[in-house]
């Protein structure tokens, strides 16, 4: 005898009424489920930003990687803008955040590199010449005149006989050598700062330019030279003179980098003065 099927109960039309109901969550429909799980994209203006305001940091090294900086707070600004009118669809305000931050920050930090940078060298420009000038004035104007060819090509003095060798050499020897020591030791203004001795005192007025690169470091500065009267209540003469001053590296067979100063000299000539009062190259 075949058993009666159980009447079905209204209560158990559908398995899946009650689930969830005991912890007080509502089921959410097909449409809602998928927005629920749907991922943001994040911009890429901010990935942009964070990557190159990174790079930034390399001006610390090479000045060339302030443009990292610069496109990585443009970067920034255009993220957040964007991010605004996306209208949720787009994220990534942390990234755009720390973007900005690392482009003002790797921007100031390369800016002060450089500011160090360029002050070291001015400082050490300006005790080269001092020293060229205390030379000149001192009579040692063999080592002065060194000054003018690269470190490595100058002559070691020890006694009285070895600047005369050097002289003779110099003034004996090839047709060009000859004539670039027989025009320096001839230079007027050379002479005359050499007539003055103590009585001329430098200094700093300005700089014409100043060059740094990877491959020339040089800088033309205006130094006044104000010569004190020979007698008490003379009256005291000031004239401005230019110099070109550069410094130069050179790699040793075993690698290591030397760093040596040299001038050009061979526009040793006294500035003319404008009508204010300011030296200027002479025309």
């Amino acid at each position: 005898m075949a058993k009666k099927p159980l009447p079905l109960e209204k209560t158990s039309a559908s398995l899946f009424d009650n689930i969830g109901q005991d912890k007080g969550t509502p089921l959410l429909n097909d449409d809602q489920t998928l927005a629920s799980s749907g991922k943001k994209n994040v911009s890429v203006w901010a990935i942009v930003s964070f990557v190159l305001g990174i790079l930034g940091f390399f001006s610390l090294v090479h000045l060339g990687f302030l443009v990292c900086s610069a496109i990585a707070l443009f970067s920034a600004i255009v993220a957040f803008v964007t991010i605004a009118r996306s209208g949720g669809e787009l994220e990534g305000k942390k990234f755009a955040a720390f973007g900005l931050a690392l482009a003002i920050a790797s921007a100031i930090a390369g800016q002060y590199s450089a500011y160090v940078y360029e002050r070291d060298f001015n400082r050490q420009a300006d005790e080269f010449i001092r020293l060229w000038f205390e030379d000149v004035k001192s009579d040692n104007i063999a080592l002065a005149y060194q000054t003018t060819e690269p470190y490595w090509q100058r002559a070691a003095f020890v006694t009285h006989d070895d600047v005369l060798s050097f002289w003779r050499r110099r003034l004996v020897g090839e047709e060009e050598e000859h004539f670039a020591t027989h025009s320096y030791l001839s230079n007027p203004t050379l002479l005359t700062i050499n007539y003055l001795g103590d009585r001329a005192k430098l200094s700093y007025y300005g700089t014409f330019y100043t060059i740094l690169t990877n491959s020339t470091e040089q800088t033309e500065r205006v130094y006044a030279v104000t010569v004190e009267p020979e007698e008490p209540g003379g009256k005291t003469q000031t004239f401005f003179l230019g110099f070109v001053v550069e410094r130069i590296m050179r790699k040793t067979p075993e690698g290591q980098t030397l760093i040596g100063w040299m001038m050009h000299a061979s526009d040793l000539i006294p500035l003319e003065v404008d009508s204010a009062g300011r030296p200027v190259r002479p025309k």
